[in-house]
């Protein structure tokens, strides 16, 4: 008796079972697809930022002008409207440049406060 009561409530409907699991997957897809966009954009700025840091690093190493090549690396920096360098400085000391850039990275479809990178990068003076 206990178990055709039970069997009476927990009846599947066949019928709605699609809609259920068209109405929970959608969600999650879109959840998937906005943190693959802001991860694609995060790895944009950061091979951004090492590439850049690079060449200036090379630029400065066969100028020797710390001046110049920060302008020069500045220039240089693709932002876009989802991030941008923030900082650069650039350093000559002991026969070694050294390079050190801060990137700010927006969030792509919230307002909250930008995340940022930093990275550091040696190279020796050509003389």
């Amino acid at each position: 008796m206990i178990r055709k009561f039970l069997g009476r409530i927990f009846r599947f409907n066949r019928r709605g079972s699609v809609t259920l699991e068209f109405v929970t997957i959608i969600p999650l897809l879109l959840i998937m697809i906005l943190f693959i966009a802001q991860f694609f954009v995060a790895g944009m700025a950061v091979v951004e930022t090492e590439v850049t840091l690079r060449d200036t690093v090379r630029y400065a190493a066969e100028i020797g002008d710390e001046k110049k090549a920060k302008k020069w690396g500045l220039n240089r920096f693709d932002a876009t409207g989802y991030y941008d360098m923030e900082s650069l400085k650039v350093e000559i000391k002991d026969e070694e440049v050294i390079a050190t850039s801060r990137t700010r990275i927006e969030w792509l479809f919230t307002s909250a406060a930008p995340f940022h990178y930093r990275s550091t990068v040696k190279a020796p003076v050509i003389d």
